[in-house]
């Protein structure tokens, strides 16, 4: 049996870690540089103990996200221990190409834990659907689902989401958004970022006196990488068929913010984290605050635009959903009817919760409105 293990390795400044308030000697050392690797599976050598010695005290280690414009990898497979170091050695043996170092002054301030997960066999490969490529050193999940994919149409790149139950809505809000519910989902691959004003010109332009183009209200002046906004959704539908891709159903778009731990918001349920002001409404370019990305590396889902999703609009949607024998929907598609014959729009709310639920006239368009789009992996056992 084949077993793949990759070792994590932090270089770390004691000088970093002074005790007792008192000022360095000298200058913390240079930061190490960030190393593309495989998915790291995350080892860490305890420190053997002097004669006689107390043995140190067990510390969980803690790691936060880490950006490089060096590194290749996706942002979910950055990290850094940020906590004490005094239990671990800097692991000598795994030739540099496996190593995978990190900046141990990053100034992200999202944390999550790293742990060490179970070695297992290397996972069979699945099969992408036609269009699609993996991306170059992404890396493949347990299920053998490349990591990062790019569509051959729009050159978009887009994020695995893997299977999972997801608990959708919540007890705690708004009752459109009750009851919590469980919600099953396959494998699928979510655009990382919104639709671009760049990436739509591009649609606006291969479907150049097609009825199926887009409507020609829509601005696309200004800078390329603004989310596009007042789109239909029939405008962002034509665009995802183009691409060979669909509109995310409201199941969907939460489990790619919430993951299967159904967080209030991308980064976790602690508090918001960002690195400068940002107001309800706000448009940027996208990918422009670091902490609005999920655990899968999706980004801007708890600002910038709101975007379209291909449900219909229902308040007592998740009544529906939940079921009288409380087992999980599969794929749930949405409420069967709309209660104001509107379709359903997500993110961009008052406090960030990505449970929040909103919606709009499916021919009117928005300002502040775009979207994103997904691809669904078809439910098979892996090729051998």
């Amino acid at each position: 049996m084949n077993q793949m293990i990759h070792r994590f390795a932090c270089v770390v400044s004691l000088v970093a870690y002074g005790c007792g308030g008192s000022s360095p000697s000298s200058p913390p050392a240079t930061p190490p540089v960030v190393v593309s690797a495989p998915p790291p599976t995350v080892i860490a050598k305890a420190a053997e103990a002097a004669p006689n010695s107390a043995p140190p005290p067990a510390t969980r280690p803690v790691a936060a996200p880490v950006r490089s414009s060096a590194d290749n990898a996706p942002p979910e497979q950055q990290f850094e221990i940020a906590e004490d170091v005094a239990n671990f050695t800097i692991d000598t043996s795994t030739p540099e190409s496996n190593l995978f170092l990190v900046n141990a002054e990053s100034p992200e301030g999202s944390v999550v834990s790293a742990e060490l997960p179970a070695v297992v066999d290397p996972p069979a490969k699945q099969t992408l659907p036609k269009g699609f490529q993996a991306v170059p050193g992404s890396g493949v999940t347990e299920t053998g689902w490349p990591r990062r994919i790019r569509g051959d149409v729009d050159g978009k790149e887009m994020a695995c989401v893997p299977a999972g139950i997801l608990t959708q809505g919540t007890n705690h809000g708004p009752a459109d958004a009750a009851p919590a519910h469980p919600v099953s989902l396959d494998t699928f691959y979510m655009d990382v970022t919104e639709v671009t004003i760049g990436e739509f010109q591009k649609y606006k332009s291969a479907k150049s006196g097609d009825e199926s183009g887009p409507s020609s209200s829509i601005p696309l002046q200004g800078n390329p990488q603004l989310p596009v906004v007042k789109v239909t959704w029939r405008d962002a539908q034509n665009y995802a068929r183009w691409a060979g891709k669909e509109l995310p159903t409201e199941a969907e778009w939460e489990m790619a913010g919430r993951g299967t731990e159904s967080s209030e918001f991308p980064w976790g349920s602690d508090r918001v984290l960002w690195d400068r002001p940002r107001q309800l409404g706000q448009i940027d370019p996208v990918g422009s605050y670091p902490h609005d990305r999920s655990h899968f590396g999706i980004m801007d889902l708890a600002g910038n635009a709101r975007e379209w999703c291909a449900d219909w609009y229902n308040v007592n949607a998740y009544a529906e959903a939940k079921g009288k024998d409380g087992a999980p929907p599969q794929n749930w598609p949405g409420p069967r009817k709309a209660s104001n014959g509107e379709r359903v729009v997500k993110g961009g709310t008052e406090r960030w919760e990505l449970w929040s639920r909103g919606s709009h006239s499916m021919s009117k368009p928005s300002a502040d409105i775009g979207f994103r789009c997904v691809l669904r992996c078809p439910s098979k056992k892996p090729s051998p």
